[in-house]
C-alpha cells in the first residue's frame, strides 16, 4: 500500500506530462546546438522528505548539442539525499526510442575546494546516455528525495529563473500543507499561482514560454540579478532564531574554561578580553568546513573543534561563544550572507538564506560583530575591522527581525602611501635616482597584508610589494634597509623600503633631451568597472577603497624648466571622490593623487552626477613629465606598467558553505 507521500508523488510525476514546445516553434539554430523545449520541475514539500522532480526535454540540431545531452551531470548530498532516474526517451524521426535501461549512472566525489579547507561531501551522478544523435529530441526526467538532519520538515524550496538561453515551456509547482508557506519571487517578472485545496497549497508557474532578460554586468549580488523563487515551511524570523539557538548555545567545560582563565589571566579589561578570544579563535583553530549531511547547519563541540584543531564558521563561532560564556561575557551567533546581505530584507524567513555565522555582543553601549574565521586580527576591538555584510540575524532570545549591519567607515586611509625621487644625476642624460617609499595600510588592508604575511611569510610579501616597481624603471637594486612594522594596537603596518633606480627614457630619438614620466599608481582612477550609458541596473563598486598617494621629485638645478605644467581635479559624488594634481616648486613637483569609495554600489538615480564628475579628470593631472614634453612615446605596455599596480580593494573572503 501507497503512503500518502508516495501517492503525492506519483500524483506529481503524472501532472509533469506536458507537451513540450511544437515543432513550428522550433528556434532554426539554437546556441549551443541544444534547444529546450520543456523544463519541468515539480516539488513536494508536505511531508518529512521533501521530493524534487526534474524533466527536460531537448531537441539537438549538431553534434555539440547531441554530445551535452550524452553526458550530464546531477548534484546530490549523499548524507541526506538520493537520486532517482525515471525516464530517458528520444524521439527520432517519428519514432520514440527508450534508452532508459541503456543509461549508465556513475557517481563521482570531486572535493574541488579541499585545498581551501571546505569539504562538501557532495556527489556527481554523472548520467550517460549512449546513442543520441544530432536531431534527437531527449526527454530525460528524474527525482531526488531529501530528508534533511538538522532541518527536518521545514523544508526550504528554491527554483532558478536564471536561465541564459530561451525556454519554449516552462513550469514550476510545489505543494506544501495548506497554509504553512511563505513563498516570495524575486527579479522575476512573472506570477506565481497560488491554489488551496483540501490539506495543500500548491504553487505554480505556467507552464509558458519563457525568455530571459538580458542581464548588466556588475550588477550587486544582493540585487538577485538571477530571477529564483523560494518558498518554505519556516513561518518568520523568530520561527529561524528558535530553531538556531539550540545550536549555539554554549559549552564551557574544562578545557574552555583553561582558555578563558587565561585570557582573564593576561587581559585586564573587558574589551581586551573580548579582542583576545577573538584572536584565539581565529589563531588556534585552522578553518576547515564540513558541508555535507547534518555538518550543513550542526557545529562541532569545543572538545571536538579542539581536538582536531580545525572547524568551519560553526565550530569557530560556537568555540568563541563558549570561551566568551566562561568570561561572563554575553554574545550570540549572527547569522548572515556574505554576497547578498544587503539583499534579504523583504525574503521569507528560512536559515537557507544565510551561507555564514559570526559572533556579536554589546560592549560599552555599542553593538560589534566578529569573525572567527578571519585571519588573526590586531588592534583593540575598536580598531578590529568589522565584518559588514549588510543584514544579520542574531540568535538571541526575542530576535523577530533582520538587525543591519554598520558598513565600513575608515576615517583614513586605507593605503597611504609617501614616495621621494631625488635625481642625483649630473648631466641631462644620467637617469640616476633614489627612490624611498613609506606605504602605510590601515584596518581592513592592514589585515589582508598581516594575512598575506601570515600566509607566504615576510621575504616573500617583501618580494611581492617591491614587485609594485618593477615595470616603473629600468632598473633598480634596494638598498637592503627597511621592511614591515606592524602596530598591532593601532592595527596599522607599515612598509618601508629605499633603492637606487634608474629611470625609464621615454624619448623618441629625435628628442633632444630625455623624458621621465612620474606617476600616482597607488589610487586607482577607474571607479567604474562597466560602463554606465544607457544603463538601468545598479553598478558594484570597489568597496571599500579608500587610498590616498604623495610623491614629490626633485631634480638638479640644471633640469629647472623641465617638468610639465602645474594642473590638477578633483571628481566628487556622493558615492566616490577622485582627485589628483600637480605642483610645481622650482625644482621639486608633487603629486598629490586621492580615490575614495564611500559606498558598495552606484544607483541609477546617481549616474548623471558620476558620468559628470568623472568627465572632468585628465590622466595629465596624475603624472610629472620630466624632460621633453611633446617629443616622446608610451607604448601601452608602459602605460599599463605606470598605472596598472593600483593597491586592489578589501575583499572579505567567501566560506561558501550553507553557514560557513
Amino acid at each position: 500500500m501507497l503512503t500518502t507521500n508516495e501517492q503525492m508523488f506519483l500524483e506529481l510525476v503524472n501532472a509533469a506530462r506536458l507537451d513540450p514546445l511544437g515543432e513550428a516553434d522550433y528556434a532554426e539554430e539554437p546556441a549551443g546546438g541544444a534547444q529546450f523545449l520543456l523544463f519541468d520541475q515539480q516539488v513536494d514539500a508536505t511531508g518529512n522528505e521533501m521530493v524534487s522532480y526534474s524533466r527536460f526535454v531537448i531537441r539537438t540540431v549538431n553534434a555539440a548539442g547531441a554530445e551535452a545531452i550524452s553526458s550530464f551531470p546531477i548534484y546530490i548530498d549523499p548524507a541526506m539525499q538520493s537520486l532517482d532516474l525515471h525516464e530517458i526517451r528520444v524521439e527520432r524521426e517519428g519514432e520514440m526510442i527508450d534508452l532508459t535501461d541503456n543509461a549508465s549512472v556513475d557517481f563521482l566525489r570531486q572535493e574541488e575546494s579541499l585545498s581551501q579547507g571546505i569539504f562538501t561531501g557532495g556527489v556527481t551522478a554523472l548520467v550517460r546516455v549512449p546513442g543520441i544523435r544530432s536531431g534527437d529530441i531527449a526527454d530525460i526526467s528524474y527525482s531526488i528525495r531529501q530528508r534533511h538532519p538538522v532541518v527536518g520538515n521545514d523544508h526550504t524550496a528554491l527554483f532558478d529563473f536564471g536561465f541564459t538561453e530561451p525556454v519554449g515551456r516552462l513550469h514550476y509547482r510545489s505543494v506544501w500543507p495548506r497554509d504553512r508557506v511563505q513563498f516570495e519571487t524575486i527579479s522575476f517578472n512573472g506570477e506565481i499561482d497560488r491554489v488551496d485545496t483540501g490539506r495543500q497549497t500548491v504553487l505554480s508557474f505556467g507552464p509558458a514560454p519563457f525568455n530571459p532578460d538580458k542581464g548588466n554586468a556588475y550588477i550587486p549580488p544582493w540585487h538577485h540579478p538571477a530571477g529564483f523563487f523560494i518558498g518554505t515551511r519556516f513561518e518568520d524570523w523568530q520561527d529561524v532564531v528558535d530553531w538556531a539557538m539550540p545550536l549555539y548555545e554554549p559549552v564551557v567545560d574544562d578545557q574552555v574554561q583553561a582558555i578563558a582563565d587565561e585570557i582573564m589571566a593576561d587581559h585586564a579589561g573587558r574589551g581586551a578580553r573580548i579582542a583576545a578570544a577573538v584572536r584565539y579563535a581565529q589563531r588556534e583553530v585552522r578553518y576547515f568546513a564540513i558541508l555535507f549531511g547534518e555538518g550543513g547547519y550542526q557545529p562541532l563541540r569545543p572538545e571536538q573543534t579542539l581536538r582536531y584543531g580545525e572547524g568551519d564558521c560553526k565550530a569557530k563561532t560556537l568555540l568563541l561563544l563558549s570561551i566568551l560564556a566562561a568570561m561572563d561575557i554575553e554574545a550570540h551567533a549572527a547569522l548572515v550572507h556574505t554576497s547578498v546581505g544587503r539583499g534579504l530584507d523583504g525574503l521569507p524567513a528560512t536559515p537557507s538564506l544565510f551561507d555564514h555565522v559570526i559572533v556579536t555582543l554589546m560592549h560599552e553601549g555599542s553593538r560589534y560583530y566578529f569573525d572567527p574565521t578571519q585571519p588573526e586580527q590586531a588592534g583593540t576591538i575598536e580598531t578590529m575591522t568589522q565584518p559588514a555584510f549588510g543584514s544579520a540575524l542574531i540568535v538571541a532570545p526575542g530576535t523577530d527581525a533582520l538587525a543591519d549591519m554598520p558598513d565600513y567607515a575608515f576615517p583614513a586611509p586605507l593605503v597611504d602611501v609617501t614616495e621621494s625621487l631625488v635625481f642625483a644625476g649630473e648631466g641631462p642624460d644620467d637617469a640616476g635616482a633614489v627612490l624611498a617609499v613609506n606605504w602605510e595600510f590601515r584596518n581592513a588592508a592592514a589585515d589582508t597584508i598581516r594575512a598575506l604575511i601570515a600566509q607566504q611569510g615576510e621575504i616573500a610579501t617583501l618580494h611581492t610589494m617591491q614587485n609594485l616597481y618593477t615595470g616603473r624603471f629600468e632598473t633598480f637594486e634596494p638598498d637592503g634597509e627597511g621592511g614591515f612594522s606592524d602596530d598591532a594596537a593601532a592595527n596599522v603596518i607599515t612598509w618601508r623600503w629605499a633603492a637606487d633606480v634608474e629611470m625609464r627614457n621615454y624619448a623618441t630619438s629625435e628628442a633632444e633631451r630625455p623624458t621621465y614620466i612620474v606617476t600616482a599608481h597607488a589610487p586607482s582612477a577607474h571607479v567604474l568597472p562597466v560602463d554606465i550609458n544607457n544603463r538601468n541596473a545598479p553598478v558594484l563598486m570597489p568597496f571599500p577603497y579608500h587610498v590616498q598617494q604623495v610623491t614629490r621629485v626633485s631634480v638638479p638645478e640644471m633640469w629647472a624648466g623641465w617638468f610639465s605644467e602645474a594642473q590638477g581635479y578633483e571628481a566628487e559624488t556622493a558615492a566616490f571622490t577622485i582627485s589628483s594634481g600637480v605642483e610645481i616648486d622650482g625644482t621639486t613637483a608633487t603629486i598629490t593623487a586621492l580615490t575614495h569609495v564611500r559606498q558598495p554600489e552606484l544607483l541609477p538615480a546617481e549616474f548623471e552626477a558620476a558620468a559628470e564628475a568623472l568627465d572632468l579628470g585628465t590622466y595629465e593631472a596624475r603624472a610629472i613629465i620630466i624632460g621633453e614634453q611633446e617629443d616622446f612615446f608610451v607604448s601601452d605596455e608602459a602605460s599599463n606598467a605606470l598605472f596598472a599596480a593600483s593597491w586592489q580593494p578589501y575583499i572579505p573572503e567567501e566560506p561558501g558553505d550553507e553557514t560557513g
